[in-house]
């Protein structure tokens, strides 16, 4: 059967693991007398059951001794972000700490863990460390990231102000409109919100199948004389595509958590500890947090030009800032399966 395979096999389990996890017995578990003598003497633990359970499990994640963690803490180099990021979620409370702190018994008789933070508690501000060093790791990525954005939403303002094609079809919707509503007080209209592009599609002719926004398409590719409009247009505003899928609010969160990041880690040099591995990249990470700052404000201005330009007074817009630029994704994709739909 099945179970005489399973009974050669070679599997083992982590004995001390299931100690931890599960309260596991293994004096009473029939391993060999000298695994019974080994754990003969009781254990203590100053964490209560459940929280050493988990930082049990986080310290196996380290694949790191006390000795080099603590190593890399006083040298503020050496350890992986991965590693940082378990360090954080290691942190004891102030109770847990203090009774670390305060533990006169045998070390050895502590969990590996609880072992690990008692040493690490001797290096001095070892959590505000950690979580400067795990700053500085993920630094230089979140500076690209946001500096890749705002280039972007640059450019898609550029794009959308700019682009020949799309202005040749604001053309063609405003003068189709005015056509339809001659002789009404909707006719002779000098502009119109790009709201209204996601509304040709509601808009049926007498036979019940052609919309006001395949009419359009029809006409844009006859005064063109190209059938590839809807990718002639993707080319020009690809940026402002991208662009709408961005949350400028987060963005700004970003930027902010980045600089108030900064001001919490400076005491570490100012109290000088790290001044050598620190100092240098504090320097550094000011004069490119005040770039990107530079960077959010100038794209900002231009966010709410572009906006007015299109829209007038850009105060209504105040909810979502990109919203033009999402109307314009969204009014894309609708013609893109118009006329892809209907081979125009």
């Amino acid at each position: 059967m099945v179970w005489d395979k399973l009974r050669s096999s070679s599997f083992e389990l982590d004995e001390e693991m299931i100690e931890s996890l599960f309260g596991y017995d293994l004096q009473s578990s029939g391993r060999s007398e000298e695994a019974k003598h080994k754990s003969s003497f009781p254990r203590k633990h100053v964490m209560d059951h459940k929280r050493l359970q988990n930082v049990t499990i986080l310290f196996k994640a380290l694949n790191a001794t006390a000795e080099e963690i603590c190593l890399g803490l006083i040298q503020g180099d050496g350890l992986s972000a991965q590693q940082l990021e378990v360090l954080v979620n290691m942190m004891p409370t102030k109770e847990e700490e203090e009774k670390l702190s305060n533990f006169e018994g045998n070390v050895a008789e502590l969990g590996d863990a609880e072992r690990l933070i008692k040493a690490m508690l001797i290096v001095p501000f070892a959590f505000n460390r950690i979580e400067a060093m795990l700053y500085k790791h993920t630094f230089e990525d979140e500076v690209v990231h946001l500096k890749e954005s705002f280039e972007m939403l640059e450019e898609a303002c550029k794009e959308l102000r700019s682009s020949r094609l799309f202005l040749r079809l604001l053309e063609a919707v405003l003068k189709t409109g005015n056509r339809m509503n001659v002789g009404t007080n909707r006719g002779g209209a000098e502009a119109f919100k790009l709201d209204a592009l996601l509304k040709l599609a509601d808009v049926k002719g007498t036979d019940g199948r052609t919309t006001l926004l395949h009419f359009v398409a029809q006409e844009m590719i006859r005064s063109e004389g190209e059938d590839d409009l809807v990718s002639r247009l993707a080319s020009e505003l690809r940026n402002v595509k991208r662009t709408a899928s961005l949350d400028l609010g987060v963005l700004a969160s970003s930027v902010s958590s980045l600089y108030e990041g900064l001001a919490k880690h400076r005491h570490l040099v100012e109290e000088e500890l790290w001044v050598e591995s620190m100092g240098s990249f504090v320097c550094e990470a000011e004069m490119k947090i005040e770039e990107l700052r530079g960077c959010e404000e100038r794209v900002m201005l231009h966010v709410r030009e572009v906006t007015e330009y299109f829209h007038g007074d850009a105060s209504g817009e105040e909810a979502n800032p990109l919203r033009i630029f999402v109307i314009v994704r969204d009014f894309l994709g609708m013609l893109d399966g118009v006329v892809g739909r209907s081979g125009v």
